[in-house]
């Protein structure tokens, strides 16, 4: 709301819109005439393109729809197709793993009967890395880690030279196979085929194959792992071999991973479709062109791990994968969005997975769907021709009927504010003094006329008014000359000049009275009594402006008339407040804190008529208030007693004396002053004298009125005392 009207109040200041009635008529004739033809052009454009665009959309909906059902019998198929790829491929792995497993079930019964000393053919002797034998593909190398003594080892190097006559032809005749693997708990270590690149720290007791036989204890595949003979990545499938329930040896055989994605997980039904080979931790164990990531083999295979883009969707596809069922996923893959199927491996707990970009599935749909594009783009061109066409002939219409609402306008303008330029003309002539002017009334029967007649009866009464005006301006000047003469005569009773004894260093007195209006009822007086002592004293009349000035006076002199050079404060109090009280039928009082000071002991006497008490300050301490006994106020009744106190000062102690001005003088935001913020005040700096203590406590109350008037007079005397 406050941001339209400020935009209401800067449109009308404009210096478009300040100008005479009949242009003001003409612009607003002309503004609500363009805007309504405005609003009829954009409704007919509006019109125009909906229809445009609702037929543009209802030809080109059937060839969109086409498109779309196209498109859906395109995935339901590749869906279909993929699913069917996924599966044989499925079928083939696990063929060949079953296989395979089958080969090592075969070679750990041999072992073990190697064992038992049940084979009783003749062994061959076993050769090492320095060995070489005549036939490499058909005979094992031997190898014992590093610290193990050979001669430890012969018996078992021995009995397990008959691997070689059991697995003869096995590596020649299986493509799949890359080597044929012994490893007995005691770290001897059986190769076929025969090589001498085996490194001297191997170990097969470490390698996965030999562990996961022996944690599983049954026959099991490992992950791919780095070959220590050629560096290339193998898969394998151990069995342990157990005697009194340890396992004494691990047989296995390893195949190629490059093997694996060439043959098995080769796709032939498109050059744009990748066959994965995956494990229930989402690990890739062959795919095409899987390299290992380090040639060393004591190096972990670093797996990489199949994964979606978006979590939802891998989350879908690990159900699957858990599961061991088949299915098929969309999602996207590296940005791009693709067409997954999963078939498992019952073999084995892995997962076939078939890759298939969409963007391939919809390529047969691109040469019709761009060909209903351009159709759209030319149909879309002749629409917009059309709606261009008719928006030109709606302009200038547009432009037409503002012409002739400019000269009908002009017309009717000029009609309305021929009387309010009469009327302009007279007001001006009232306006410069010419009370006498008449103002011609047209007999129009409108508003006009009822305007007339208005200016001409104000016409009247601001006669009359100026008239009293005149009077009442000539008698508030001989008041306020009367009030100024009466500031006058009561800052005249006020002492003004400071420091009003120059002569005397005992000490230090200064005060300030600010009325709240001309005059006030605040005031204050010092005075010497004889040679030794000074009588000062604050007060304060319950009413203010000229009553209370005048009550004030007639109270400040009979305090000063009543103190004698022998009179205590109580005995002044008492005989001041027996007169006032006599013929007091308005009930006016004043308050009064009466002290007098012998500058020679400081020793203080006073008396209070129902002041607010002074504060005290001592050197060395704060600010604190006198607790002194409290008498009426004076001037109400006329048998009221005051006692006199007695207060001793020390040479640097001050006495500050104040009216209630001080503490209700209010803020809008923190309430009234307060004795607490007016102690406070005194007591946040050590005072310097008695002129800079007033003046300080002054600029705190304006500080904390802040702008707020004045409510009630302000009254502040300090008094210090310095000793002989």
């Amino acid at each position: 709301m406050l941001k339209t009207g400020w935009t209401l109040r800067s449109w009308r200041q404009a210096p478009l819109w300040r100008c005479g009635i009949r242009r003001k008529i003409l612009i607003a004739m002309l503004v609500i005439t363009s805007l309504a033809l405005l609003l009829f052009l954009l409704l007919a454009s509006w019109g125009i393109r909906s229809l445009g665009g609702y037929a543009l959309q209802r030809n080109l909906g059937l060839g969109s729809d086409a498109i779309r059902i196209s498109k859906t019998a395109l995935q339901e198929q590749a869906e279909r197709g993929l699913l069917h790829l996924a599966e044989s491929q499925a079928d083939l792995c696990d063929a060949d793993f079953y296989y395979h497993e089958s080969d090592v079930r075969v070679l750990a019964e041999a072992v073990s009967l190697l064992l038992d000393g049940r084979e009783k053919s003749v062994l061959p002797s076993s050769h090492t890395a320095r060995q070489r034998p005549a036939d490499t593909a058909n005979t094992s190398v031997v190898h014992i880690p590093q610290g193990i003594p050979a001669a430890a080892l012969d018996p078992a190097m021995d009995w397990t030279s008959g691997l070689d006559s059991l697995t003869q032809g096995w590596l020649e005749s299986d493509a799949f196979l890359a080597e044929i693997m012994l490893g007995l708990d005691s770290g001897l270590f059986r190769r076929l085929p025969w090589t001498d690149r085996l490194p001297a720290d191997y170990d097969a007791r470490h390698r996965e194959w030999y562990r996961r036989a022996v944690e599983t204890r049954k026959p099991s595949w490992s992950g791919p792992f780095i070959d220590a003979e050629t560096g290339d990545l193998q898969i394998s499938c151990s069995q342990p071999v157990l005697r009194n329930d340890r396992v004494v040896a691990v047989v296995g055989i390893s195949m190629w991973v490059k093997t694996i994605a060439e043959r098995i997980m080769k796709v032939n039904s498109t050059a744009t479709a990748q066959a994965v080979l995956v494990d229930h931790q989402q690990r890739v164990l062959a795919r095409r062109g899987m390299t290992a990531s380090s040639r060393l083999w004591s190096d972990p295979q670093k797996l990489e791990i199949f994964r979606f883009d978006r979590q939802e969707q891998q989350t879908a596809l690990m159900g699957y994968v858990t599961a061991s069922k088949p299915g098929v996923l969309r999602g996207e893959i590296h940005g791009k969005d693709t067409l997954v199927s999963c078939a498992p491996v019952k073999s084995t707990d892995w997962v076939v997975l078939v890759l298939l970009p969409m963007e391939v599935i919809y390529a047969p749909m691109l040469p019709p769907e761009k060909a209903i594009q351009e159709a759209t783009r030319q149909v879309s061109e002749r629409m917009e021709n059309r709606i261009l066409f008719v928006t030109v002939l709606l302009t200038l219409f547009f432009l037409a009927m503002l012409v002739l609402v400019l000269l009908l306008s002009g017309r009717i303008a000029s009609q309305i504010t021929a009387p309010l330029i009469q009327l302009d003309t007279g007001a001006k002539a009232i306006g410069s003094g010419a009370l006498d002017y008449r103002i011609p009334i047209p007999d129009s029967g409108d508003e006009v006329e009822a305007l007339a007649r208005t200016f001409e009866k104000m016409t009247e009464d601001l006669r009359i008014y100026v008239r009293n005006l005149t009077e009442t301006t000539a008698a508030k000047e001989r008041m306020e000359s009367e009030l100024h003469v009466a500031y006058e005569v009561q800052t005249s009773l006020l002492p003004k000049i400071f420091p009003p004894f120059p002569e005397r260093r005992e000490f230090e007195i200064y005060a300030r009275m600010d009325p709240a209006k001309e005059v006030g009822g605040d005031f204050f007086d010092f005075f010497l009594l004889g040679e030794n002592r000074l009588c000062f004293l604050i007060a304060d009349v319950s009413d203010k402006g000229v009553p209370a000035a005048l009550y004030m006076m007639v109270a400040k002199i009979l305090l000063k008339a009543e103190a004698g050079e022998q009179a205590d404060p109580g005995e002044i109090l008492e005989k001041v407040n027996r007169v006032l009280a006599n013929n007091n039928e308005n009930c006016m009082f004043v308050t009064v804190f009466c002290c007098i000071l012998d500058f020679r002991s400081g020793a203080v006497e006073f008396a209070n008529a129902g002041h607010n008490p002074p504060a005290h300050y001592r050197r060395g301490q704060n600010f604190l208030y006198l607790r002194p006994k409290v008498g009426f106020v004076l001037g109400p009744l006329a048998d009221s007693r005051y006692e006199t106190e007695t207060l001793q000062l020390q040479p640097g102690d001050y006495l500050f004396l104040y009216t209630d001005g001080v503490t209700e003088a209010r803020s809008r935001a923190e309430g009234l002053f307060g004795e607490s913020r007016l102690l406070d005040a005194l007591s946040r700096q050590e005072p310097e004298s008695a002129v800079s203590l007033v003046q300080r406590i002054r600029a705190e109350v304006e500080r904390h009125s802040h702008g707020v008037p004045q409510s009630d007079d302000m009254t502040l005397l300090a008094l210090k005392f310095n000793g002989l």
